[in-house]
């Protein structure tokens, strides 16, 4: 399938949509400030694992209350938004969102100053949104290597077989 753009504002826009599922009521559609900006704001709005608060030196996780799944062919990279390390936190990322991606988005954040806790909601990552590109994977000197060669209707039908669950570095 091939990406269609138009022309909108003197810019070009993606005719594929990223599906975005609120899974908790107060959750903030990702936005951004301008037309032109590269990505969209992510907004933390709870603490996972029932925390009250944020523990120094330690993984934070936090939910944004939605799910985002791109269309197939494209990805979704989460980066840390400035704002972040400012307020004492640092994204363990970046994070990549897959295509087939049913699963709630899980910001692990690192507090690594003694400072307040995040006032929620907050402004935690940007999202943007990348096309992805399939290329073979060819290794030399690795006697348990296998060559694997990576098929157009494998990419469009790849659906959930051997990939893992959720998007957490641990």
């Amino acid at each position: 399938m091939q990406n269609v753009k138009v022309m909108s504002n003197g810019i070009w826009v993606s005719q594929r949509p990223v599906s975005v599922v609120h899974k908790i009521p107060d959750a903030e559609t990702p936005f951004t400030e301008h037309v032109t900006d590269p990505g969209y704001n992510l907004t933390v709005v709870q603490r996972c694992d029932n925390r009250t608060e944020d523990m120094c030196n330690d993984v934070n996780t936090f939910s944004i209350g939605m799910v985002i799944t791109p269309p197939v062919n494209y990805h979704v990279e989460i980066i840390p938004h400035p704002q972040l390390y400012k307020a004492g936190y640092m994204l363990l990322g970046p994070l990549m969102i897959p295509a087939e991606n049913e699963e709630e988005i899980i910001l692990p954040l690192y507090k690594f100053k003694d400072v307040s806790d995040l006032e929620l909601p907050f402004v935690a990552g940007i999202m943007i949104v990348r096309e992805t590109e399939y290329c073979p994977l060819h290794t030399q000197g690795d006697k348990n290597s296998k060559k694997e060669e990576i098929k157009p209707d494998k990419i469009v039908q790849k659906g959930k077989a051997g990939r893992g669950k959720g998007n957490h570095m641990f």
